[in-house]
């Protein structure tokens, strides 16, 4: 398992964020956000506090799925 340990939370609180890496989080928690669609997942709890970022590969990823659910299309 990865060690994210930063969350979007706390780099905003803290204003550490760089403010030229905030297209490249959102386009990854977007294509994030479109692959659970894609697996008919909701996560039904996102906020800055369940996405986890690490500042020196500039990865961001979605986490906490304890609130997640299944959708049934029909």
């Amino acid at each position: 398992m990865d060690y994210y340990s930063n969350d979007l939370a706390s780099l905003i609180k803290r204003k550490t964020m760089i403010k030229e890496m905030l297209p490249v989080y959102l386009l990854q928690i977007l294509r994030g956000l479109q692959y659970l669609n894609e697996k008919g997942v909701a996560h039904r709890d996102l906020k800055p506090q369940n996405i986890l970022i690490d500042i020196v590969s500039h990865i961001a990823v979605i986490c906490d799925f304890g609130s997640a659910k299944q959708l049934i299309y029909g």
